[in-house]
């Protein structure tokens, strides 16, 4: 599948869940850390969504794979990853505009604003839909 972001399937495994080996890859050349996946061309090219705050980010600089957990990881291992995770957001300056983002955009994988995948799409069903009148 290519787009004007590039070709998305190299930013993605197989079964659909980002692929840190390519992430890593692409943060040693220079692509902002925690940045999603399909942002991260449009960043390269000089275009995309505005996402200056996350220079404020308590994450900025940290190891992408506390947010975003292997494939298959057991889920003790989960919980314990994604507990010191929401720590490091809990301290954050742009936790907000982070999970805002997260949603307004339906990131689907990692810890973003201090919810993972399941709690932001909790959120996604609560919120009132724009055309709800």
């Amino acid at each position: 599948m290519t787009s004007g972001l590039g070709d998305l399937r190299l930013w993605r495994k197989a079964d659909g869940r980002l692929d840190p080996e390519f992430l890593e890859a692409q943060q040693k050349q220079g692509v902002p850390g925690h940045v999603p996946w399909d942002v991260k061309p449009a960043l390269i090219a000089g275009r995309g969504p505005d996402v200056s705050w996350q220079d404020e980010a308590a994450c900025r600089g940290m190891d992408v794979l506390l947010f975003f957990g292997p494939d298959g990881e057991p889920r003790p291992e989960r919980q314990i990853r994604e507990a010191k995770a929401k720590a490091v957001c809990a301290s954050c300056p742009v936790q907000a505009q982070c999970l805002e983002y997260a949603l307004g955009n339906s990131i689907m994988y990692g810890i973003w604003g201090g919810l993972n995948e399941e709690e932001r799409a909790r959120e996604r069903r609560r919120a009132p839909r724009p055309d709800a009148a």
